[in-house]
């Protein structure tokens, strides 16, 4: 799923609970936050804009997007282009 300016990411929770919703670069550092906290049960939608936590545009390249949520976790893969 390659991406230039930013990229929807959808997930939907069984149950409420604590959601952590992080994008990392290759090397496993973590790059943006884009969800830490409680949610209930339900669908959801969140926009990452392509920028790390302090606003700066990340290069192109290879990024992971990691949930946590209960029990379970999820990891995906994206790519950032020009």
């Amino acid at each position: 799923n390659p991406f230039k300016l930013s990229t929807d990411i959808y997930y939907s929770l069984a149950h409420s609970g604590l959601v952590n919703l992080k994008v990392y670069d290759v090397s496993g550092r973590p790059v943006k936050t884009l969800s830490s906290g409680i949610k209930a049960s339900g669908h959801y939608a969140i926009t990452w804009d392509g920028r790390d936590d302090l606003g700066r545009a990340v290069a192109t390249g290879v990024y992971f997007i990691r949930m946590e949520a209960g029990n379970h976790t999820a990891t995906r893969k994206l790519i950032r282009v020009r």
